[in-house]
């Protein structure tokens, strides 16, 4: 699911992340273990000496804040955090079986981040599935999604101001190019994110969804 924030002048101090709490609650109580969540973050992010904060109307949704809901969701979890500065909550975020992607580098890469118009084309784009099975993944993405930024940045050559990374260990820093060399990539790789063609048909079957299992 998607969570778009922005700041909006004389909005309710709790409203938003009343909301977003509401939010997990109900997709706690829904999902399974077996399931997968793919949660994606659009729009500003923020770092202070304290920590990385979503930015949304009223009092911004801190990486702790968000850790918290997110480890009530017993399924598996990526996040996508496509925001300014989102590289400042990997570290908050990480967890063992959890994907994290974000946009910057670090919380010091604040301006604005054009990872996020690449990773959703990915998911429309036949391109993003580099292995042709027909299932664009978490690791298809990110890779698709980091080259066009790193392109983008080479053709208008300008200094890039962000560094898209990958972390799945739920340890340790995120990489630009996750392999078996780093360990990292491995749950990213097996995580859907789309399936397309036949593959799409067998996922809404629910015999072959036992089969695929």
């Amino acid at each position: 699911f998607w969570l778009a924030g922005k700041k909006q002048e004389g909005a309710s101090s709790e409203a938003s992340k009343v909301e977003i709490t509401r939010l997990f609650t109900s997709l706690a109580g829904r999902v399974r273990q077996q399931d997968s969540v793919a949660l994606y973050l659009i729009g500003h992010g923020s770092y202070d000496e304290i920590g990385y904060k979503f930015n949304v109307p009223g009092i911004d949704l801190t990486a702790t804040e968000l850790s918290s809901l997110l480890d009530k969701i017993p399924a598996h979890v990526a996040v996508v955090n496509m925001t300014s500065a989102s590289g400042g909550a990997t570290s908050t975020l990480q967890k063992p079986k959890r994907v994290v992607v974000t946009a910057t580098k670090s919380g010091t890469e604040k301006n604005a981040v054009v990872f996020t118009r690449y990773f959703v084309e990915a998911l429309r784009d036949p391109a993003a599935d580099f292995d042709k099975n027909e299932v664009i993944t978490v690791l298809e993405a990110f890779r698709y999604a980091e080259g066009k930024t790193a392109k983008f940045y080479e053709e208008l050559k300008r200094l890039a101001t962000e560094h898209p990374l990958l972390e799945d260990t739920g340890k340790g820093e995120g990489v630009k190019a996750p392999s078996a060399e780093n360990g990292q990539g491995i749950i990213a790789q097996r995580f859907a994110l789309l399936h397309t063609g036949s593959a799409a048909t067998m996922a809404k079957d629910p015999e072959k969804q036992k089969l695929l299992k």
